[in-house]
């Protein structure tokens, strides 16, 4: 049995990741140009004389290794998330969503979210970056477990995402009032037949 899928955009957060570290080596950046411009580094010259060192600062250097640092973190968060979020599905079945997760990038975690424990589905596709890639987050609110929401992020068309949602909750929910119905109806006629 095929079951329906819906995975957040990995593209998407990636470019959200490298929009994000960007900013990160062009404050850097801009930091070491500030500090280069009052000369901050040659104040720390003094410092390091009266400590017994000498220590003579080039300026390129230092910002060469900053840069190259910060790229090499850069590329090793970039990675580590891309681990994490290769994983992260939601399946739909006829009773209950599935989401699942990478743990500890080798491991996969599931949670079971039952339609009946849905109160509300809504979505926000406000905000800069919601905006410029062209997602949005959908919000499953939840009743009757420990966890109180379901936040589904870096989704294309989330307004397709929860018109899905409820249906299948509309679905569930039916089917279970029906359920119920015929339940009382047989358990009335076997009464009556007792008696």
């Amino acid at each position: 049995m095929d079951v329906p899928t819906i995975k957040p955009s990995i593209k998407k957060v990636f470019i959200y990741d490298i929009m994000k570290v960007l900013s990160a080596v062009f404050l850097l950046i801009a930091l070491i140009l500030f500090l280069n411009y009052f000369n901050a580094f040659d104040d720390l010259v003094p410092v390091f004389e009266t400590l017994g060192m000498d220590f003579n600062i080039n300026t390129t250097a230092v910002f060469v290794w900053f840069i190259g640092v910060a790229l090499a973190i850069a590329a090793v968060l970039l990675t580590i998330n891309y681990l994490i979020l290769f994983n992260v599905r939601y399946e739909f079945y006829p009773d209950k969503i599935v989401k699942y997760k990478t743990a500890f990038f080798v491991l996969i975690n599931s949670e079971d979210i039952s339609y009946g424990n849905i109160s509300r589905v809504s979505y926000d596709n406000s905000g800069l970056i919601n905006w410029l890639l062209r997602t949005g987050i959908v919000n499953i609110e939840l009743t009757g477990i420990k966890r109180d929401s379901l936040k589904m992020e870096f989704m294309d068309n989330p307004q397709n995402v929860i018109q899905y949602i409820q249906r299948c909750t509309t679905l569930y929910k039916s089917r279970n009032y029906a359920e119920h119905a015929e339940n009382y109806k047989i358990g009335k006629i076997i009464d009556r037949e007792q008696y």
